[in-house]
């Protein structure tokens, strides 16, 4: 049997309302299996079934169909490859019990939703797995197995031999600094893959789509032969200039939501326990390098979206590899130099709205801000409120951006992608339900109708 991370105390989180230790118990080394549950009563079309099939014998042992155990903490999920842009919604286990319980009972509201979901998995069993082998263009070092890319919106010099150093243009993205032709793209879809997947398999109970994660992430983390070396050296580099700082780091926060992917896969014999072991390597060795690394710390000291988003990670990693204490110290120490600083007491976010793209800024930030405010949830850290004297709150920020959820009310001199939009409902939602606060709460009910009856937020937000 697994072993139980311990509080200070020496109660187990289960023992205290089994809230964090589901949810980052995944990365466990020890080989023991949590007994699986049985599911039942799910009709024959809702892709789940009461019977056995071929699938679910795995070297002869017999699989029993479940839908894992799923605590009150929080579990993080993202809408899948077409929309790899956002950094993902953040979802309630509870929701994630409600859906399941709506599907046992066959409710049609969700069947959209679940068939377009396991086609989008169906399609990912044929995907050719992600892997920093694939990038054109390889990094200063020679070395494709160093994650590396070109900040987006660094323009050729034309005055300049070569173009180089190149200048910044805020809110124009270079197409030669695309991300396909490097590692940003494969890094999206592994994380949009490996998320669809969980999702699938969490739902389903097939193995099969357990095993084609399992895939995903031994490629990426595992295999010496491809693995990612465990750093970000060289991402976010400009061309004829020096190496920046902290930047790099943003483009790798979509780690925090995939390893809340692994964690609905802890049941799967998919993944067993030697993997478990080899990512809890990967991982314990890329947060040495960014907790000591010049990158780390200039990330870590970033006052805008790129330093909420370095805590949002760190937190992350520092919970995924048992460290409790180091993790509450880092959400505590963000609700000051993140809420206390980057939030005016009209709930402006001053140094995302300097940027060309303010309201895409603004959201991010705003997102890092809320997934702290979860784990702060888990340890009793008041979050949401204001600080006096320095400013408003995670709520003031919300509220301040609500009204631009709605699809009718523009963004001063900026298009606003749909996308943006949703991720904005969800955050506004997730916050409504975990303060109460009627100011956010109000915003809910009409903007829920705006999803259409195929949207995976009918699942995760039913």
């Amino acid at each position: 049997m697994r072993h139980e991370l311990e509080t200070p105390s020496g109660r187990s989180w289960m023992e205290i309302g089994r809230s964090l230790a589901a949810l980052f118990h995944t990365l466990s080394t020890d080989g023991g299996r949590i007994p699986r549950r049985g599911v039942k009563n799910f009709p024959a079309d809702s892709g789940c079934y009461r019977g056995e099939t071929a699938e679910d014998r795995i070297g002869g042992k017999r699989l029993h169909k479940i839908f894992g155990r799923v605590a009150a903490g929080v579990v993080v999920v993202v809408l899948g490859a077409t929309e790899a842009r956002s950094e993902g919604p953040v979802l309630l286990p509870k929701n994630l019990a409600t859906a399941r319980e709506r599907l046992g009972r066959g409710d049609p509201a969700l069947q959209p939703a679940l068939v377009k979901l396991r086609a989008e998995a169906e399609a990912l069993l044929r995907q050719t797995p992600p892997s920093v082998l694939d990038k054109v263009v390889v990094g200063p070092s020679g070395d494709k197995r160093d994650y590396f890319s070109v900040s987006p919106c660094w323009w050729p010099d034309p005055v300049q031999p070569q173009g180089r150093p190149y200048g910044w243009r805020d809110g124009q993205p270079n197409p030669g600094n695309r991300a396909g032709r490097m590692d940003p793209g494969a890094f999206a879809r592994l994380c949009a893959g490996v998320e669809t997947l969980a999702l699938a398999y969490h739902f389903t109970g097939r193995e099969r789509y357990a095993k084609k994660a399992a895939q995903f992430l031994r490629v990426w983390f595992i295999d010496p032969t491809s693995r990612m070396n465990p750093h970000l050296r060289f991402a976010d580099t400009v061309p004829g200039r020096p190496n920046r700082l902290g930047n790099g780091i943003f483009e790798f926060r979509r780690l925090a939501v995939l390893l809340d992917a692994v964690s609905l896969m802890r049941d799967s014999y998919a993944w067993p326990a030697t993997d478990q072991a080899a990512f809890a390597a990967w991982l314990a060795d890329y947060a040495s390098w960014l907790a000591t690394s010049e990158h780390g710390v200039a990330g870590r000291a970033a006052r805008n979206h790129v330093g909420t988003w370095y805590d949002v990670q760190a937190a992350r990693l520092a919970l995924a590899l048992g460290r409790v204490d180091e993790a509450r110290a880092i959400v505590e120490g963000a609700r000051m130099i993140r809420v206390g600083v980057q939030i005016q007491p009209d709930g402006g976010q001053p140094l995302e709205l300097a940027r060309a793209h303010a309201l895409a800024c603004s959201i991010s930030n705003a997102e890092a801000l809320v997934r702290l405010g979860l784990l702060a949830d888990e340890w009793g850290v008041e979050w949401w409120q204001g600080i006096p004297p320095h400013g408003g709150g995670v709520v003031a920020a919300l509220t301040y951006l609500a009204p631009f959820a709605d699809p009718s009310i523009a963004w001063p001199a900026e298009s606003v992608r749909e996308s943006e939009r949703e991720q904005l409902r969800r955050l506004l939602a997730i916050a409504g339900q975990r303060t109460g606060a009627p100011e956010l709460i109000a915003t809910i009910p009409p903007l829920s109708d705006l999803r259409p009856t195929h949207a995976r937020g009918r699942l995760l937000w039913p």
